[in-house]
């Protein structure tokens, strides 16, 4: 049944770029995944926000090229139940959909670029339920359009930290550092006592304090607070199509089509390459993408 529903999902074709005739795909600029926005409407309410923290992010998308790093922007909203850590860049991109959309004119991706143009976002969201002790994780699927995310939801899995006495100073706060292993990576992270909020950061949660900084052993994923701020304004949501599916599934779908994007996402096409306007397009017979993603196992 697993094998079906991942042979269904690389069903859907993909639209990196510009498609030319029917059947001919041409990418242009990069051979990274493109990732269409979408307008965000229809929202509502799922909680109070009384907290919002900002954060930093560099990774390095190919750990062949240790000294490539990609930026990206997160930002926490800490409610009385839920929690959602999601990208601010991914959210500006969706925005500016949203004006389009609002002006009844179709989108016009010149404004995302300009956005993107110094940020390669995660793509992908989590949101905390504390009073049944899960995460949610949502995902957009690199294809489109139209544009579909994916969900799968797993329940928190208890963290044993390993606690220093070794302190640093993150926006004023006095912080601490702490070890533990997830997701097949090894985590630092600086919590801050006296920020006893409780709240998980991405997935790492269980600390006497907030945590302001992670990152791996290994420097391929860093995040790093930049701002805090209290509030009393409401948590938000927005209906988008959305299609649930295992974190195993999930995790071998995108390794997938990364491992083998011609023949994952763009069977049946003809796919050229056109790095700049000057130069000529040339077909692709074989492409792979790295892959390393925050989550290893």
């Amino acid at each position: 049944m697993r094998n079906l529903i991942i042979i269904c999902l690389l069903c859907i074709p993909l639209r990196m770029q510009g498609q030319e005739d029917e059947g001919t795909v041409i990418i242009r600029n990069s051979l990274d995944l493109t990732y269409l926005s979408i307008a965000i409407d229809n929202p509502f309410v799922t909680d109070t926000v009384n907290c919002i923290v900002d954060y930093a992010v560099r990774y390095v998308p190919d750990t062949l090229d240790m000294n490539s790093t990609y930026k990206d922007v997160y930002q926490l909203e800490i409610g009385r139940r839920y929690s959602r850590f999601y990208g601010r860049i991914e959210y500006l991109s969706d925005s500016i959909s949203s004006v389009w959309k609002r002006y009844g004119r179709p989108n016009d991706y010149a404004e995302q670029r300009c956005v993107l143009r110094q940020y390669h976002p995660l793509y992908w969201e989590i949101v905390e339920d504390r009073e049944n002790a899960a995460f949610t994780t949502l995902y957009r699927y690199p294809s489109g359009p139209p544009v579909v995310f994916y969900a799968y939801k797993v329940d928190k899995e208890r963290l044993q930290w390993t606690l220093t006495h070794h302190v640093r100073d993150i926006c004023g706060y006095r912080c601490f550092r702490a070890f533990a292993s997830f997701g097949g990576r090894k985590w630092i992270a600086w919590f801050a006592p006296e920020l006893p909020l409780n709240s998980a950061v991405w997935k790492l949660w269980g600390l006497p304090g907030l945590v302001l900084a992670f990152e791996d052993t290994q420097g391929h994923y860093k995040f790093e607070c930049t701002a805090i701020r209290t509030c009393n304004q409401p948590m938000v949501e927005y209906k988008r199509p959305r299609r649930r599916l295992s974190r195993k599934d999930w995790m071998r779908l995108i390794e997938l089509i990364h491992a083998d994007p011609l023949n994952s996402l763009e069977k049946g096409n003809t796919v050229y390459y056109k790095p700049t306007l000057a130069e000529p397009a040339e077909q692709l017979t074989s492409w792979t993408i790295p892959y390393n993603p925050i989550e290893l196992e």
